[in-house]
């Protein structure tokens, strides 16, 4: 979803004010792989977020999560990049963590460098697509993705086989977050990838297997005035079914959030699904013993065409990142599972949420 604000207020401050405007996102976005796996770089803000639930040979659980951010400081009208390739106006930041839940743990890093020689970009290699920064990258290939880890004590590398095609989002790709036409992405998924690879827990190799899920997002307008945050959701059903769920909750709570869902079934059928055709209740909450902030962390949530009605839970409660090193926002970002009934059947699933603006509120706007 929309992980954008993490460098706002960095930019805010260090960014000067630049004449000129970004391009508008205010329909179908008519994506084309693998050319649009790579970055827009005319775009003010776009991320490439990789998550997967995962278990070793004993059964033990994790969750990983990779996001690459790039965010352009000015407008193309004053381009200095051409000047030298180490003036460039664009900042690439990076996020992991790695979820241990028989140790109880969340070990989260972030690290930010300007796009250079070397640091972090967008390559194309024949016809595999790389996003990189440092030792952090994402290499789309024909029959998925390989992501590598590395970066402030997290790391871990994931072959990921792609099971269904990558699909788009709302209207051919766009994907609108108010009722402003502008207020949108253009955002594209792999909703079901098959993962192999490792992590490293404290200097040991540890072998891994599961389901991943890749976004990707670019913009330079996504949220309206008088949004507090968001949640968001990816969750894989037992049933082969997929669904991505966001609701953009207002400052004003008597004021009906914006809410968008895409169901991906079992046979690659894509279905946006209407408002009225889903509920979703908050039925616990969590305290950070860090923070003090208070998130939900039991969820209920039912979808009318597939019959479904399921729990939601985190698999660890603290799930939380507190980016104070570089990027200073706080936000949560967790595995989760899922239970419950499809057509009246016993199913599960597996699947990742992210929540904003429960630290507080959104100061930076795109």
């Amino acid at each position: 979803m929309m992980r954008y604000f993490i460098a706002v207020l960095w930019c805010l401050i260090c960014t000067p004010l630049w004449a000129g405007s970004y391009p508008v996102i205010d329909g179908p976005c008519h994506l084309v792989f693998p050319d649009d796996h790579q970055s827009h770089d005319l775009h003010r803000t776009e991320w490439w977020y990789v998550t997967a639930n995962l278990h070793d040979p004993s059964g033990n659980r994790y969750g990983v999560q990779l996001t690459i951010f790039r965010r352009r400081l000015h407008p193309v009208s004053d381009d200095i990049a051409s000047v030298s390739a180490w003036r460039t106006p664009q900042l690439y930041i990076v996020h992991a963590a790695v979820t241990d839940v028989e140790h109880n743990r969340h070990d989260h890093a972030e690290d930010m460098v300007r796009a250079g020689p070397g640091l972090a970009g967008s390559t194309r290699e024949g016809d595999d697509v790389v996003i990189s920064m440092k030792r952090n990258r994402i290499r789309f290939t024909i029959s998925g993705l390989v992501v590598h880890a590395e970066t402030g004590g997290i790391a871990f590398t994931l072959d990921l086989a792609a099971k269904k095609p990558i699909i788009l989002h709302g209207d051919k790709g766009y994907s609108q977050k108010g009722p402003a036409r502008d207020s949108a992405s253009c955002y594209s998924s792999y909703t079901r990838l098959m993962a192999s690879g490792h992590v490293m827990r404290d200097g040991k190799i540890i072998s891994v297997s599961g389901t991943a899920w890749m976004d990707h997002e670019y913009s330079s307008k996504i949220l309206d005035k008088g949004i507090a945050g968001w949640d968001w959701f990816s969750l894989q059903l037992s049933t082969g079914d997929e669904i991505m769920l966001f609701v953009m909750r207002p400052d004003d709570v008597s004021t009906l959030p914006f809410v968008s869902a895409t169901w991906v079934a079992a046979t690659g059928e894509i279905r946006l699904i209407p408002r009225e055709a889903m509920s979703l209740d908050i039925a616990e909450t969590w305290t950070s013993p860090e923070t003090g902030t208070i998130y939900p962390s039991q969820w209920f949530f039912t979808l009318q065409p597939l019959q479904l009605s399921v729990e939601i839970s985190p698999i660890l409660a603290n799930q939380e990142m507190v980016t104070a090193e570089r990027t200073g926002v706080i936000y949560y970002e967790g595995a989760v599972d899922v239970v419950g009934t499809a057509k009246g059947a016993l199913i599960q699933g597996v699947g990742y949420v992210e929540m904003t603006g429960y630290a507080g509120g959104l100061d930076g706007r795109m």
